[in-house]
C-alpha cells in the first residue's frame, strides 16, 4: 500500500510545523526495542557507530521478553551470530556450560538484552513513539528525521524499523501489503484462503445461525457473518494473535487469576463444549503449555480469530482496543476455567493451582506487555521472498542469514456463511521442503535470506532497513516470523547500516561481499551443516 495523498500533504507540511522537544543526532536510529531492534542496535554500536534505540514501552526485548519463552528455532545450527550469542548468554545464566538456552523466562531475556545494549554503548530512549502518521519526515527519497509524540526529534543517515507494526516503514512511503496474496500472484501452493475440501463442512442451519448471531451480537470481533472467500483467493485478513502467558503453579510465586471488568462467560462456550467432549481434566489439555525454568510456563493457542484484522493498519487507539480485547478475553478464560460451575470439578481444581508468576511483569499487573503480532504489514521491497525461496530457490547471492522453521500460520478467520457453513480456516503448516503430512525433523530445512528482503525499493527510500516487517509473501512469512530470525535480520541490518553511513551511500548500494565477510566473522551462518551424531 502506498501512502495516501493526505499523508503526502501532511509530510510536506511537517517541516513548517513547530515541534517542542529535544533534537538528537545519531549515526543510526533503530525504531523498536524488540529482540530484532536490540540486536540491530548492538550490531551497529559494535561497529563503532553512535546508535539510538527508541522503544515505546519501558522494557526491551519484544515478545522474547514478553512471554514467548519457548523459542521457535527450527534448525538450531542455522542460528548464529549475535542471535546465538544472546541465547548462549541466557544459557550462561542457567549455568548450561556455554550452551544456548531455548527455553527462557521473560525476565531473564530482558536482563540479557539490557546487558547487551549497555555493553555496546547504545543510547536507549524508553517511552518513545512516533507522532501518529506525521512522525516521519522525508525528502528526496530519504528519511530526514523522526518526530516523536513528546516533540523530540531524531536525525541520522540511516534508520532501521525493527517494530512488529512497521509504522516507520509505512509512514516513510514504502510500499507494503497486509493479508494474503492469491495463489496466482507468486505461484505459491500455500497462498490465499485455505478452506479444506477434503473434510465434511459442518452445517449449522438457519435457526442456529440466528441463535449464534444473537449470542454474539455484543462481541463484534468474534464472529464474522460474511463470505469466507474462495480457496486460493487473496484477502486483507491476518492470522490470529494472542498473549503468551507466563504462569506458575508454585504457591510461593503464584498470583491468583483475576476477573476482568467486562467478563462474559458466553465467550468460552465453544471451548467448554470441546472440553466436555474430550473429558479434559487439566488446564494444559485446554491450552498448550510449554514448561520453562523455575516452574513457569509459556502458554500458547489462546488465539482469537478475526480480531487481528484491523491491527496492522489501525490507529494507535484501535490497536490499543484490540490489545485490551485480547487481554480481557484471555484473562476471562482463566477465570472461567477456575470458577464457572459448568466446568468439570476436576478441571476447575487443577486450573486453580495455576496463577500469574509474581516475579514477571510486576509493573503491568503480571500481564505480558506485548501482544503477539504474528503477522502485520509486510514490505514490498527490493526482493519479495516467497514459498519457492524455501523449496526451490533456497540459495541467495546476497545471503545475510538463514531461516528454517516450517511455514506456520494460525487461524485467520472463523465465520458462519449465509448458507450455514461453519468455517475455521487459514491454518498453514507447510514443511519447508514441501512434504505434507506428519512433521518430522526434516520439516525444518534451512534456506538463505537475501539482503534485498530488508531493503525498500531504492526510489522509495534509500536510508531505511526493515527487519521484522520485511519483504515477503504471507506464505514464507509463516517461516520468517520467528524471534531468532528477527535477531538474525537485525544483526545484518545493524552492520549494513554502518556500512551505508561510512560509505555515504544508500542501503541498497552497499558492498554486499564486504557485509557478508563481516557478518561471517561475527558468527553469522550462511550455510547449514547438520550437527554430527555422537
Amino acid at each position: 500500500m502506498k501512502r495516501t495523498i493526505l499523508g503526502v500533504i501532511i509530510t510536506l507540511l511537517v517541516p513548517a510545523l513547530s515541534f517542542a522537544g529535544e533534537k538528537y543526532s545519531f549515526d543510526v536510529v533503530v525504531y523498536g526495542g524488540t529482540s530484532s531492534g536490540v540486536i540491530a542496535a548492538c550490531a551497529a554500536a559494535r561497529e563503532g557507530a553512535k546508535v539510538a534505540l527508541l522503544e515505546y514501552t519501558n522494557h526491551l526485548g519484544g515478545m522474547t521478553s514478553s512471554g514467548l519463552g519457548n523459542v521457535d528455532k527450527g534448525k538450531e545450527a542455522s542460528i548464529g551470530g549475535y542471535a546465538r550469542e544472546f541465547f548462549t548468554r541466557v544459557g550462561d545464566h542457567y549455568k548450561m556450560g556455554g550452551k544456548p538456552c531455548w527455553k527462557l523466562e521473560p525476565s531473564v531475556a530482558e536482563q540479557t538484552f539490557v546487558a547487551m545494549v549497555k555493553e555496546a554503548g547504545v543510547e536507549v530512549f524508553y517511552g518513545t513513539r512516533l507522532l501518529e502518521k506525521e512522525g516521519v519526515e522525508c525528502k528526496n527519497g530519504k528519511i530526514r528525521r523522526l518526530i516523536m509524540e513528546n516533540g523530540d526529534s531524531f536525525t541520522a543517515p540511516v534508520f532501521i524499523d525493527a517494530t512488529y507494526e512497521g509504522d516507520l516503514m509505512a509512514w516513510a512511503g514504502v510500499s507494503y501489503t497486509v493479508g494474503r496474496e492469491s495463489m496466482k500472484e507468486y505461484g505459491e501452493s500455500g497462498a490465499g484462503v485455505r478452506i479444506r475440501t477434503d473434510i465434511p463442512v459442518q452445517k449449522v442451519g438457519s435457526k442456529r445461525i440466528a441463535e449464534l448471531k444473537e449470542e454474539y451480537k455484543d462481541l463484534p470481533f468474534d464472529y464474522h457473518f460474511g463470505e469466507a472467500g474462495e480457496p486460493g483467493e487473496a484477502d486483507n485478513k491476518v492470522q490470529a494473535y494472542c498473549f503468551r502467558l507466563t504462569l506458575t503453579n508454585r504457591p510461593e510465586n503464584r498470583v491468583p487469576f483475576s476477573k476482568p471488568d467486562n467478563y462474559d462467560p458466553v465467550r468460552y462456550k465453544g471451548t467448554l463444549d470441546r472440553v466436555l467432549k474430550t473429558n479434559v481434566t487439566k488446564l494444559d489439555g485446554v491450552y498448550t503449555f510449554y514448561h520453562l525454568p523455575n516452574g513457569k510456563t509459556d502458554i500458547n493457542h489462546m488465539d482469537l480469530s478475526n480480531v487481528s484484522w484491523g491491527y496492522p493498519d489501525g490507529s494507535y487507539a484501535e490497536r490499543q482496543r484490540i490489545w485490551q480485547y485480547h487481554k480481557d478475553y484471555q484473562m476471562g478464560a482463566l477465570w472461567f476455567f477456575t470458577h464457572d460451575p459448568r466446568v468439570p470439578e476436576a478441571l476447575r481444581k487443577e486450573a486453580s493451582t495455576w496463577g500469574f508468576a509474581k516475579d514477571e511483569f510486576a509493573d503491568n499487573g503480571y500481564w505480558p506487555r506485548t501482544l503477539y503480532i504474528r503477522e502485520g504489514r509486510r514490505m514490498k521491497g527490493a526482493y519479495v521472498m516467497r514459498q519457492q525461496d524455501a523449496w526451490e530457490n533456497p540459495m541467495k547471492e546476497d545471503v545475510i542469514g538463514m531461516g528454517s522453521y516450517f511455514m506456520d500460520c494460525h487461524n485467520v478467520q472463523r465465520t458462519i456463511t449465509p448458507d450455514g457453513r461453519l468455517i475455521v480456516e487459514g491454518n498453514m503448516g507447510i514443511p519447508v521442503e514441501g512434504v505434507r503430512g506428519k512433521f518430522t525433523h526434516l520439516s525444518h530445512k534451512p534456506y538463505q535470506i537475501p539482503y534485498r528482503s530488508l531493503t525498500p525499493k531504492e526510489d522509495e527510500c534509500g536510508n531505511l532497513l526493515v527487519t521484522i516487517c520485511l519483504s515477503a509473501s504471507h506464505v514464507i512469512y509463516g517461516s520468517l516470523r520467528m524471534e531468532p530470525v528477527y535477531m538474525i535480520t537485525g544483526h545484518a541490518a545493524g552492520v549494513a547500516a554502518v556500512q551505508a553511513v561510512r560509505g555515504k551511500t544508500s542501503v541498497q548500494k552497499i558492498d554486499i561481499p564486504a557485509l557478508q565477510e563481516r557478518l561471517q566473522s561475527q558468527g553469522q551462518i550462511f550455510e547449514y551443516v547438520a550437527p554430527s551424531k555422537k
